[in-house]
């Protein structure tokens, strides 16, 4: 049984973010995936986000990418696509709504942490390592 918690502190919302992401992943079984956004906390109340999308379906940034694919500001197809920076590899996921720069989102792989990129390098780095996409 996991402890009771008395209070939050950045000590221990580590483990109540385990705790309550590992609840909301058992709606998978649902087709449901789930998963919180940051925490912002007090004593004894934290509030995070929540961002809800259907198993196999396009996430925020991924809709927010193809709206601009849509309006002619973006290639198409890009989503998904893989490159390396340095050492890392990262997954293209798309753009950050009603960010003003450095909207383009690429996942690591090794911590799963989202990383923000500039137009001109998301681009740069998607052509060095996907030649053959139309970027």
């Amino acid at each position: 049984m996991a402890k009771k918690f008395t209070e939050f502190n950045k000590g221990n919302l580590d483990e109540a973010r385990a705790l309550i992401q590992s609840k909301l992943d058992e709606l998978a079984e649902l087709g449901l995936i789930v998963k919180m956004g940051n925490i912002s906390y007090g004593a004894d109340s934290f509030t995070s986000k929540l961002t809800t999308t259907i198993n196999g379906g396009a996430d925020e940034f991924e809709v927010e990418y193809n709206r601009n694919v849509k309006f002619g500001a973006c290639e198409d197809n890009l989503v998904g696509l893989q490159f390396q920076k340095g050492t890392k590899l990262y997954t293209f996921r798309g753009m950050q709504p009603r960010a003003r720069k450095n909207a383009y989102l690429a996942e690591n792989g090794a911590n799963n942490g989202l990383y923000k990129f500039s137009k001109e390098e998301i681009m740069k780095l998607l052509k060095a390592s996907n030649p053959t996409a139309t970027v």
